[in-house]
């Protein structure tokens, strides 16, 4: 999936326009515990769109809080 952004920023009066695009890779529950028990961090919490701790769901929105390994 691409996902493209587009921002316009305006200082001191001027205005400017912002674009960028990336690829948007995706996992399920498992894949991405998989991934991150390989990395060098751990799931420090997850919470919802709001900051709200949540435990996650498929399908579902989830933002997961990575610290490093002790």
């Amino acid at each position: 999936m691409c996902i493209r952004d587009s921002i316009t920023v305006t200082r001191a009066g001027v205005e400017s326009h912002m674009d960028s695009s990336y690829a948007l890779r995706g996992y399920n529950i498992a894949q991405w515990e998989s991934l991150i028990e390989r990395s060098p961090f751990t799931i420090a919490a997850v919470t919802d769109s709001e900051g709200d701790p949540i435990t996650p769901h498929e399908p579902g929105y989830s933002v997961f809080i990575l610290r490093p390994r002790r």
